[in-house]
């Protein structure tokens, strides 16, 4: 019988590390604290979902996901479906740790936490905000440096006011 930590990073995975770049086009003390603000901040496994059948109504569509996830091809997905969280540094620098290799997608978010967690709505409405999405790939470690964290070098977040 095998043990399962949960909180625990994959010994078998790599540590991915990285650099978050904030530019802005608003004033700073609109931002300043955009740590606090950081309302996502993750690195999900990619797997493509199947699609339902277009020929199916709504409640059909709503029946169809519900047996999806509960086959075997649905629980696969959802043992292989990752998401790591992301610690960021008043600096900037990110890292997850147990990751492994595949592709993964990058997202952060910036948005005024009162805004945030009082209505999901009110983001839409936020003065400023700040969101990139990317893919990335994380390889297999090199043998001669298993080691060796993978970095993502810098990205870039703007940081803007609503409609720019």
């Amino acid at each position: 019988m095998a043990n399962v930590e949960i909180g625990k990073p994959d010994p078998t995975g790599r540590i991915v590390i990285g650099r978050l770049k904030l530019t802005e086009r608003l004033p700073v003390g609109e931002w300043y604290n955009w740590q606090e603000n950081l309302t996502a901040r993750s690195l999900s496994r990619r797997r493509n979902l199947p699609m339902p059948p277009d020929t199916l109504t709504g409640e059909e569509r709503r029946l169809w996901w519900f047996r999806w996830i509960a086959s075997d091809a649905g629980q696969d997905y959802l043992r292989q479906r990752k998401t790591h969280s992301l610690d960021v540094t008043p600096e900037g620098t990110f890292q997850a740790a147990g990751v492994l290799p595949g592709e993964y997608e990058l997202q952060f978010a910036v948005v005024p936490v009162p805004l945030s967690w009082r209505e999901p709505q009110a983001q839409q409405v936020a003065a400023w905000h700040g969101r990139i999405v990317r893919t990335v790939v994380i390889p297999e470690a090199n043998p001669a440096e298993p080691e060796a964290p993978h970095d993502l070098g810098e990205v870039e977040l703007t940081i803007r006011r609503r409609n720019q």
